[in-house]
């Protein structure tokens, strides 16, 4: 616990660990909600919901590779924040298009390519934040060498790490208190969109979309509070190649 406070030392790391956090619990009420949205929102058929779920991954495949080239070109800051709003945003379009009654119907044949698209997208987009993350991390691990004299990724990582698997049980207890604030209807005869109240449907999608949006944004309020900027890191790698007697690194990715 000693190595952890020392963490939460660092100004940059407290802002974006709270930031994480936050994004877990979101992830995690998502997580919670996902069966509930892609069946009785959408009224999916059960086949296409494995076509939804590997578009995102297909989607952040195809994003890692522009990583080093947006980072190279408006900062690894600029990634993360872009990253961040992007899932919320592409999770929130459709279901808010869907109310406001400018979203294809249930059963129309476009429904289910445009959800695939949005979901590709926002997986191209997110990949930004995720990579953007790890590599501020290991920033601030230079950054925590710098002032201490001692390195310690393991503590920073293992921090990040626990905030995930800390979180996504809050995301998934939200989640069920969410359902139970707008009456959801339980029993085996609720099994399709029909067996549902309209009302009912309607605050789902607002607690889906919306509402757990909100969380994302929260997040980027903590991560406008990351101090460690390109020129400062820089400067720390040359102190610390200096300390060794080694040369200056090159990174292929700058802050």
């Amino acid at each position: 616990f000693r190595d952890m406070y020392q963490a939460l030392q660092s100004k940059s790391f407290r802002w974006l660990f709270a930031g994480v956090f936050i994004v877990f619990v979101m992830v995690g009420v998502d997580g919670g909600l996902n069966l509930f949205i892609f069946t009785y929102f959408w009224d999916l058929p059960s086949g296409s919901l494995g076509f939804l779920l590997i578009a995102y991954h297909l989607g952040v495949m195809a994003g890692a590779p522009a990583c080093p080239w947006f980072f190279r070109r408006w900062g690894k800051k600029a990634g993360l924040i872009f990253g961040g709003l992007s899932w919320p945003f592409w999770q929130t379009l459709p279901v808010v298009l869907r109310l406001l009654g400018w979203f294809p119907e249930n059963g129309d044949a476009l429904l289910v390519p445009l959800l695939i698209a949005m979901r590709f997208i926002q997986g191209a987009c997110t990949v930004q934040a995720n990579v953007a993350f790890g590599s501020m991390v290991a920033d601030i691990v230079d950054e925590h060498e710098y002032q201490t004299g001692h390195r310690q990724e393991g503590i920073f990582f293992a921090a990040s790490s626990f905030s995930a698997k800390a979180t996504s049980g809050i995301g998934n207890i939200i989640s069920g208190f969410a359902l139970s604030l707008i009456n959801w209807p339980i029993g085996p005869e609720i099994k399709t969109a029909d067996d549902v109240p309209p009302e009912t449907l309607v605050d789902l999608g607002l607690v889906y979309g919306p509402y757990v949006a909100a969380f994302g944004f929260v997040s980027i309020w903590c991560y406008t509070h990351y101090t460690l900027t390109r020129e400062r890191h820089e400067e720390i790698l040359v102190e610390l190649a200096e300390r060794r007697g080694t040369s200056s690194p090159d990174s292929a990715v700058t802050s």
